[in-house]
């Protein structure tokens, strides 16, 4: 597979992911689900953009046939991976009756990350050999 075909699929699973449920919460019998755009992340805005901007530039970079570019677009989805471990956690949380549900866009970012990385991966080896 080519490493390019593996970019444009990773930046539409993020995209794709910042439409989705990223969490949900619930008080008793009150639910609020909340999407990449349409909540407030933990330090405020929506952070679906952020992902998607982070996506778009790791693939952008991706297509440079260089192996500094490659290893940038790595960094920038490294960074996707990263922030929405660290900042959104990895699994469900519950204190009393308040409950919060990490939801399927939350998750593949995750995936669309991963598949950026692999194809930075790819993009890196095939850098600087001569094409067909």
């Amino acid at each position: 597979m080519n490493s390019k075909i593996l970019l444009g699929i990773g930046v539409a699973i993020v995209i794709i992911a910042m439409f989705l449920p990223w969490a949900s919460v619930s008080v008793g019998d009150i639910s609020k689900t909340v999407t990449g755009i349409a909540g407030r992340g933990k330090y405020g805005g929506s952070p679906g953009y952020l992902t998607a901007i982070l996506a778009v530039l790791s693939a952008g970079l991706g297509m440079v046939p260089k192996k500094w570019a490659q290893i940038v677009s790595m960094l920038f989805a490294a960074l996707i991976f990263g922030w929405m471990f660290v900042v959104y956690g990895k699994d469900s949380k519950c204190a009393g009756s308040i409950c919060a549900t990490i939801g399927i866009g939350h998750y593949l970012n995750y995936v669309g990350a991963l598949v950026l990385i692999a194809g930075g991966v790819m993009g890196f080896k095939a850098a600087g050999q001569p094409t067909e």
